[in-house]
């Protein structure tokens, strides 16, 4: 019998897992291999942090949607893979044995070093290590803190409305100031001119500071530390044009990157790597040596000029084309006659939508919604997102969520 490795809970397995499941119960072992049994969903996280959700209403039991696919889920933090040898490694020191493996172990945000403990210095992912470290800081908090989200993109924007919100009055960040700091010159780059031109009005009218052109380099003594971006090449330059921003929490929404160890074994082992830091992929999710290795969401990173941002949103739409794009090995395990040209003709490929619709929380009860170079904001596009969030969480703890 196969065996296959489902390494990570993001939200491509958490779409795929119950059809993969389904379409192969005869002919293959599957254990999901994940660093929590919770799930953080991405999607309700801002409205936990601007005091709206309680954490338990973002989670899902990954033990329990696996319980419900009939799989088997193990506790474990993937921390190598030796590809030629299809085996994983777990930080238990446990080793997992794999004829197929699936990728989707998320990203991380890269923290420069520090040259003080204050500021402190959160990064928004992995979710799970951001909500530990957040509310050990949030016990500390000095008396109206300073706070800066480095970061020009859908994550920075909703993180710094959320903090906002618990600067009020009964918030616990009460009298304390948010800040904006990114290396570009609009918000929200990837949508259009008009969501970008929402965004900062928006901060502007909840009194967040956004400053543009700016990277942040590292932290010293009560504020964070930044250059002009376009003299971050020249270290003389940097130094000469340093500037230090007040702060006592900095919290990083950068983007996403993937994660070290996954990025240095497939370098190590003659796998394709993307500029990124991602697994070259073909529109099949499958590598493009064409091993039996599959890489989806945050760490894989479409070949062949394929642009594919980044984002929960596209990870979910990749689910049903990982499906079938496995499944189809499988079954040609079990035919002879089919040929690897065939293979690859019969399977689907993934084709990014040309507009995605993404709904970003206000932290107000209300969002900012947008759609290629459509944008617009008010409660109404807050109730629109809590139903879509919602109903996802609620299909994918009765197990119904799955991709087909």
């Amino acid at each position: 019998m196969q065996q296959i490795l489902l390494a990570g809970g993001g939200h491509t397995h958490l779409a795929a897992v119950r059809a993969i499941a389904d379409r192969t119960r005869d002919t293959a072992h599957i254990v999901l291999v994940s660093e929590s049994q919770r799930l953080l969903y991405s999607g309700l996280m801002p409205g936990w942090l601007a005091g709206r959700h309680a954490l338990a209403d973002c989670e899902i039991d990954l033990q329990a949607v696996c319980a419900l696919a009939g799989i088997q889920w193990v506790c474990d933090t993937l921390v190598n893979v030796d590809f030629p040898a299809q085996m994983a490694i777990g930080r238990s020191g446990r080793r997992y044995e794999f004829d197929r493996l699936s990728l989707n172990v998320g990203s991380d945000t890269q923290v420069s070093p520090a040259d003080s403990s204050r500021p402190v210095v959160l990064s928004v992912k992995p979710f799970g290590h951001f909500v530990s470290a957040w509310q050990a800081w949030l016990d500390q908090a000095p008396a109206h803190p300073r706070c800066v989200v480095v970061g020009g993109g859908a994550a920075a924007f909703e993180l710094a409305c959320a903090l906002q919100s618990q600067c009020g009055q009964h918030g616990p960040l009460y009298g304390g100031t948010v800040q904006v700091v990114t290396s570009g010159q609009h918000l929200l780059a990837s949508q259009g001119r008009l969501a970008a031109w929402l965004a900062e009005r928006s901060l502007a009218q909840r009194g967040i500071r956004a400053e543009f052109g700016l990277r942040f380099v590292g932290t010293r003594d009560g504020a964070m530390v930044c250059v002009p971006d376009c003299d971050v090449a020249a270290d003389a330059a940097a130094n000469a044009s340093e500037r230090e921003i007040p702060a006592d929490l900095v919290v990083l929404a950068t983007g996403a990157r993937t994660p070290r160890w996954l990025t240095q074994a497939a370098c190590r082992d003659g796998l394709a790597v993307a500029d990124d830091g991602g697994l070259s992929v073909d529109a099949d999710l499958r590598v493009v040596s064409r091993a039996p290795v599959w890489a989806s969401g945050d760490c894989a990173s479409f070949a062949h000029g394929l642009s594919v941002p980044k984002s929960g949103v596209h990870a979910l739409k990749q689910a049903p084309v990982l499906v079938e794009s496995l499944v189809a090995t499988l079954d040609s395990a079990q035919d002879t006659l089919h040929t690897a040209a065939q293979e690859r003709a019969s399977v689907a490929r993934y084709r990014p939508q040309r507009h995605a619709l993404q709904l970003l929380d206000c932290g107000d009860a209300t969002a900012l919604a947008c759609w290629g170079p459509w944008a617009a904001s008010g409660a109404l596009f807050w109730h629109w997102k809590q139903k879509i969030d919602r109903g996802f969480i609620a299909a994918i703890r009765q197990g119904l969520g799955g991709a087909g």
